[in-house]
């Protein structure tokens, strides 16, 4: 298909000067139209192809003789040898130029994914790869103060919006701790006790990954905000295959790793929810600063037309004592009812309730 104004717009956002309104108009386009959805994904992968060649083309072409006489091959072959030295610093400079043309095209695409997935709703698993203790134990009366956090692991996470969640954990069998908040009260329902309320947003929200670290799951423009400042993020483009996040792990992605044996999503048995679009998923691979805190790297999976994250992974991230490597799988992005993000809506009638507001 050809579209001028379509393809201003995907000109203008690849080249990192779109404006709002006009990215607005873009994403509208992408939502509504498989055909558009597929020419940016054609348009993309050839202007990230391009970005990563050296173009020799445009270099100049000694013209070709026949038989020249001894002094004019002298000059050639200075000529030759003058030639290379350009070559060579040109691939010099494209060494040094193709990172950050690869950080500034992966900036507009971290910033296309939270438009797309900063207002919507979204329902994650969660599942705890690896665990270390990394700080001493605390003090009897710490512990006292704070009990240990739940597990992390097979818990499940309801976001939608800033600042509304629901984190749902089974911290033993037949017992279930459930924290959330509705975006005006925060709360807290364990197995047993009275319900805890808040008015302090943030007094029950330190357990959803990220929290510590100012990258917090609740609110994706926070967290995306944390990012772009304390990491260094690098764009890999979408695999043609599409395979289960359980089968690989974060060594397994690059231009080196083995994607020839992926399973197909429909053969993998995973629930976890699969995109309407056949864009492949992209991934933004996010790297920490020295001497930021936070995960030491965070992988965000996601569709390479929608901007819809599939999943994510925090690697060696800090949470309470521990340092851990954390998966969060897309499983549904279906509305809920606006009370779902309510304490009343998960607690039995019968249970005391006490307001802890500062």
């Amino acid at each position: 298909m050809h579209d001028p104004k379509f393809d201003e717009l995907v000109h203008r956002y690849l080249d990192g000067c779109i404006e709002q309104d006009d990215l607005l108009k873009l994403q509208s386009l992408l939502r509504e139209s498989q055909a558009y959805r597929e020419a940016f994904r054609d348009v993309a992968l050839l202007h990230e192809q391009l970005s990563q060649t050296i173009p020799l083309f445009a270099l100049p072409v000694e013209p070709v003789r026949t038989a020249p006489a001894p002094s004019i091959r002298k000059r050639s072959t200075r000529s030759t040898i003058s030639l290379l030295a350009v070559i060579a610093a040109i691939l010099v400079v494209a060494m040094l130029l193709l990172p950050s043309r690869n950080r500034s095209f992966a900036g507009s695409e971290l910033q296309r994914v939270l438009q797309a997935n900063q207002n919507a709703y979204l329902h994650y698993r969660i599942d705890v790869d690896q665990t270390a203790r990394i700080k001493k134990p605390r003090t009897k009366t710490n512990a006292e103060s704070r009990p240990p956090k739940p597990s992390l692991h097979q818990a499940e996470l309801f976001v939608e919006g800033a600042d509304r969640f629901v984190l749902i954990r089974i911290p033993d069998p037949g017992q279930v701790f459930i924290t959330g908040c509705d975006g005006s009260i925060s709360w807290a329902i364990a197995p047993q006790g009275p319900v805890r309320i808040s008015k302090d947003l943030s007094q029950f929200s330190r357990d959803i990954p990220g929290h510590e670290h100012s990258i917090p799951l609740a609110n994706l423009k926070l967290g995306f905000e944390q990012i772009q400042k304390a990491y260094d993020v690098q764009f890999l483009a979408p695999s043609p295959n599409e395979y289960s996040p359980d089968d690989y792990g974060p060594d397994d992605y690059g231009p080196d790793a083995p994607n020839s044996d992926a399973p197909d999503a429909d053969e993998s048995g995973d629930d976890t929810h699969q995109s309407d679009s056949s864009g492949g998923e992209a991934i933004l691979i996010a790297t920490k600063h020295r001497g930021e805190r936070g995960p030491k790297r965070i992988e965000i999976h996601y569709d390479s037309i929608t901007g819809e994250i599939q999943h994510m992974r925090f690697v060696d991230m800090p949470y309470g004592p521990d340092q851990i490597t954390i998966r969060l799988s897309l499983l549904d992005h279906s509305s809920v009812p606006d009370e779902f993000f309510h304490h009343t809506y998960h607690q039995s009638s019968d249970r005391a309730v006490i307001d802890e507001s500062p």
